[in-house]
């Protein structure tokens, strides 16, 4: 089964082709800024037209949300960085929160990033899970407690921690303002992927 490859590049296209052999493509999304457009659209239509595959070019904004939310629509994907772009952070988080291999080209091979193999949630369990996706409106923690039928001590247990087990509050996914409970953007993140 192919992959699709969604790429980061504006120039070096023989390290693109070059992947076209490593993995089996069956689509190649070209993601870029603005202010690339140009270099993007110029290589897609060789790509297209040389290696008759479908592609597609993606214009980002520097925005986790927007980033994670064109590559969660993307099936089988690994992520191929190419060329520096500022958008390569954004991609890279996102891949990893979504457990999309990432691979970088230093312009003679390509070498994979150590990353997960499935989605960031995968590693929640079920009754962490349960307290995110109830966290989707923000709420007291009398109210949240109401909503995942746990007691107290265990909703505190999993929002604080305890020994060396570490809380959703200290893993950056829940923020506790004002004795009110709601989603960190990274937590807003998790439970979308």
């Amino acid at each position: 089964m192919g992959v699709t490859q969604i790429v980061s590049m504006n120039s070096s296209k023989e390290v693109l082709q070059k992947s076209l052999q490593k993995f089996p493509t069956e689509k190649i999304v070209f993601v870029t800024s603005k202010d690339k457009i140009k270099d993007a659209l110029s290589i897609r239509n060789e790509f297209a037209l040389n290696y008759k595959l479908p592609t597609e070019v993606k214009v980002l904004g520097e925005s986790m949300a927007e980033v994670f939310s064109e590559l969660k629509k993307q099936g089988n994907a690994v992520l191929h960085i190419i060329d520096h772009d500022d958008l390569n952070y954004y991609l890279i988080n996102a891949s990893f929160l979504l457990g999309i291999p990432v691979y970088f080209s230093d312009g003679t091979q390509m070498q994979q990033l150590p990353g997960l193999c499935s989605k960031f949630k995968n590693l929640f369990s079920h009754d962490q899970m349960k307290i995110l996706e109830n966290l989707s409106e923000d709420c007291t923690h009398e109210q949240l407690a109401l909503k995942t039928k746990f007691d107290n001590s265990l909703l505190f247990y999993y929002l604080y921690g305890k020994n060396s087990y570490v809380g959703l509050v200290k893993l950056g996914l829940v923020s506790d303002k004002d004795e009110r409970l709601g989603l960190t953007e990274l937590g807003k993140l998790v439970v979308e992927s």
